[in-house]
C-alpha cells in the first residue's frame, strides 16, 4: 500500500518523502488492537546518479535541462492538495476534476546565483520579486576583451519591454577607457518615441591585467540622461535600441521627472540597472542574450549573479522509505 501523497517546499527545497507499507493484516471485533511498525530502509531516489539514465538527478537542481519541476496528485482529496500547494506561495496550481487531480508547477532557480562562474551566452532571471524595486543584490562581470575595437552587449526583450547593456571602445590596452550605454524601450506605452537612453563615455577602464571590471550595481559611476543608440552593430534579438526613439521626457520613473534638464539627468549605475530591472521583471522571468561581433573571451570571462528567487526550487529530495506494519 502507497501511503498518501505528501510533500514540503519552503520556496527553496521540495522534499517527497513517500512511503511504502508492506502488510496487509486488518481489524474487527476486538476492543484492542496492537500496531508494530518497522522501519527498514530508506531509498535515495533524487538525488541519485546510480543509473546511467540518471546522471542529471542531481543538487542543485540543473536549470538548463529542467527549468521547471511538476508535482502530479490523483487523490480523492485533490483539492484539499490544491488549497495546500496554493497557500506555499509561488506556486501555479491547475486542477483536473475529471481525473482527481492537481498539478503544482515550480521554477527551477539558476544555479548561477551567488557564484563567480563562466560567462555563458544566456543569463537567466527566476523567481525575481515584483514588488521589489531593488531587486538584484549583485550583477557584475570581469570581461578579457579579444581585440581591439571591442564591442559587446547583453539585452533581453520581455513582452513590449526590451532592456540592453552595451560596451564597447577600445579595450585591448591596460589603461583605455571603455565606454558605457543602457537602453530601454517599452513599446506597450503607447508613446511616439518610447526609448530612455543613457550615455557613460570613459566609464570603464582596462585595468593591468587585462580584464574590464563591470559591475552594473556600482553606486559611484553615474551616467546622462541623452539620445544615444544602444547595441552592438551586430544584428540579434531583440534589435538595438536607436537614438530616433529616444523619449526626452523620462516616462518609467513615477517619482522622478526625468529628462535632458531635469536635475535627475544623472543617476548612478546602481539606480539604473536596478530601476530597469524591475520594471522588466513584471513581465515573469526573463533570459538575457549576448550579441557583439567583438564577444569577450568565454574561457577567461566572469560573472556573478545573486538576488533572492521566490518561488524557486532550487534542491528537490525524493526518497522512498519502506516500512513494515503489523496488527494484532
Amino acid at each position: 500500500m502507497l501511503s498518501p501523497p505528501e510533500f514540503h517546499y519552503n520556496s527553496v527545497t521540495l522534499t517527497l518523502p513517500v512511503i511504502n507499507i508492506i502488510g496487509n493484516a486488518s481489524v474487527g471485533g476486538k476492543g484492542t488492537a496492537i500496531v508494530s511498525f518497522k522501519k527498514n530502509a530508506i531509498i535515495v531516489q533524487y538525488p541519485n546518479t546510480s543509473r546511467p539514465d540518471w546522471i542529471n538527478r542531481t543538487n542543485p537542481v540543473n536549470y538548463t535541462i529542467t527549468k521547471k519541476v511538476f508535482v502530479k496528485i490523483t487523490s480523492e482529496y485533490y483539492l484539499a492538495w490544491a488549497d495546500y500547494a496554493r497557500g506555499l506561495g509561488y506556486t501555479k496550481v491547475s486542477t483536473d476534476p475529471a481525473n482527481h487531480t492537481v498539478n503544482i508547477e515550480l521554477s527551477v532557480v539558476p544555479s548561477i546565483l551567488g557564484e563567480y562562474t563562466y560567462l555563458s551566452s544566456t543569463i537567466p532571471f527566476r523567481g525575481l520579486n515584483k514588488s521589489d524595486t531593488t531587486p538584484l543584490d549583485d550583477f557584475n562581470f570581469k570581461i578579457k576583451p579579444t581585440v581591439n575595437a571591442f564591442d559587446w552587449d547583453i539585452r533581453v526583450q520581455s513582452g513590449y519591454k526590451k532592456l540592453i547593456f552595451h560596451v564597447t571602445g577600445n579595450a585591448k590596452n591596460p589603461g583605455n577607457q571603455v565606454d558605457l550605454t543602457i537602453g530601454y524601450q517599452d513599446d506597450g506605452m503607447m508613446y511616439g518615441r518610447p526609448a530612455e537612453t543613457w550615455e557613460g563615455n570613459d566609464k570603464l577602464i582596462v585595468q593591468p591585467d587585462g580584464y574590464v571590471y563591470l559591475d552594473l550595481l556600482n553606486t559611484s559611476i553615474n551616467l546622462k540622461y541623452d539620445s544615444v543608440t544602444v547595441g552592438s552593430t551586430t544584428s540579434c534579438y531583440p534589435t538595438k535600441i536607436i537614438s530616433g526613439d529616444f523619449n526626452s521626457t523620462n516616462f518609467s520613473w513615477a517619482d522622478r521627472i526625468v529628462n535632458t534638464s531635469s536635475p535627475y539627468n544623472q543617476q548612478s549605475l546602481y539606480n539604473i540597472t536596478q530601476h530597469y530591472f524591475w520594471k522588466i521583471t513584471q513581465g515573469g522571468d526573463f533570459s538575457f542574450g549576448t550579441c557583439g561581433p567583438q564577444s569577450p573571451d568565454l574561457g577567461s570571462s566572469t560573472m556573478l549573479v545573486n538576488y533572492t528567487a521566490l518561488g524557486a526550487l532550487t534542491f528537490l529530495h525524493v526518497t522512498e522509505n519502506r516500512a513494515d506494519v503489523e496488527i494484532s
